[in-house]
């Protein structure tokens, strides 16, 4: 998932295929709220998203929240915390 503003540098020395072994990967939301991430770019393992959104009971959705604040505001805040969650 990326926003019009994300880049990917062409001259990195590093390319997408050296990140497809995690399940998640994103650049942090900020350094004082821990461990929230941004949703501007991330990497996301299409297996375990499915996992995990395939056993919300919807009926008894909680959203969980970051340290900062009272919501979270991505769906990628809530997709991490529920991946972190089933480790």
């Amino acid at each position: 998932m990326f926003q019009a503003d994300s880049v990917i540098c062409a001259n990195s020395p590093h390319t997408i295929d050296d990140f497809t072994d995690y399940d998640f990967i994103a650049a942090p939301y900020d350094r004082w709220v821990g461990e929230d991430t941004n949703d501007g770019l991330s990497l996301r393992n299409r297996t375990t998203t499915l996992d995990i959104v395939k056993a919300v009971e919807f009926g008894d959705l909680t959203v969980p929240t970051s340290p900062r604040f009272d919501f979270v505001d991505s769906e990628e805040q809530w997709l991490y915390q529920k991946m972190k969650g089933s480790r």
